[in-house]
């Protein structure tokens, strides 16, 4: 396999209980491998019969490992847990200055509730701390794969 020569793939295929795998990040860990993470939507039925599979169905941050820079991907995890109300999603991932990694993602209560919360992993992202609320207001949330890292760490 000749890494230099691209490659157009589906990594992450859409199944009847989990249609949609969105708001991607990834970071590459010290042994050279690719932690990719995910949201991972699942299907749910309402009361009424209908299906919810949007932006307020139950969703966890889920991750990959590919050892050869993308080609294949194996190991799939889940990294956080859904334990809000509606789900965990938007996440972004970067080293940060000390070498752990730093993962914030959004913790939605509700439609009304959300927040975004900080964790980071001293083991290249097998285990993370507890999570820490970074905003207070009744709702906030972010776009995935925003996280900076400044000079000062």
């Amino acid at each position: 396999m000749n890494m230099n020569d691209p490659k157009r793939q589906i990594i992450l295929p859409s199944t009847a209980e989990y249609p949609r795998h969105s708001e991607a990040t990834a970071v590459q860990l010290k042994n050279g491998d690719i932690l990719l993470a995910w949201s991972k939507f699942q299907v749910e039925r309402r009361p009424d019969g209908t299906l919810l599979s949007g932006d307020n169905a139950k969703a966890h941050i889920a991750g990959i490992i590919s050892k050869d820079g993308g080609y294949t991907w194996q190991d799939e995890r889940v990294l956080v847990e859904n334990t809000a109300g509606l789900n965990v999603m938007a996440p972004a991932i970067r080293r940060m200055k000390n070498g752990a990694l730093a993962m914030i993602y959004s913790h939605r209560e509700s439609t009304t509730e959300a927040h975004r919360v900080f964790v980071s992993s001293e083991d290249e992202g097998e285990t993370w701390s507890q999570p820490v609320k970074m905003t207070h207001d009744a709702y906030k949330t972010g776009c995935h794969d925003r996280l900076t890292v400044l000079e000062s760490g």
